[in-house]
């Protein structure tokens, strides 16, 4: 791989099934979350397909069941302001999202 210059490692991702035996992968891109889920879809020469999705990630409070302050209440979000991506796939699995 010398031939394409100096390399950098830009995130670190982790390979997990879900409970319904789908494989996906998760990590951290600086302040987001990713994940990398197998599309519906396929290319034209029929390999398989990725979608890559990104989420904010929770604060170092929220992660941290540890760092007891008082609770901050949040407003939830309108069902309208949903992720575009919610296939019903998606819901199914319990994906760490």
């Amino acid at each position: 791989m010398s031939d394409y210059g100096p390399q950098m490692k830009l995130a670190r991702l982790y390979e997990k099934t879900s409970k319904t035996g789908n494989q996906y992968f998760v990590g951290r891109l600086g302040m987001a979350k990713v994940a990398v889920l197998k599309s519906k879809e396929v290319a034209e020469d029929g390999s398989p397909m990725w979608d890559v999705l990104l989420q904010e990630a929770p604060s170092e409070q929220r992660r941290k069941p540890e760092a007891k302050e008082e609770p901050q209440h949040e407003a939830t979000a309108p069902a309208a302001a949903a992720p575009p991506y919610s296939e019903k796939r998606l819901r199914d699995d319990s994906i760490p999202f």
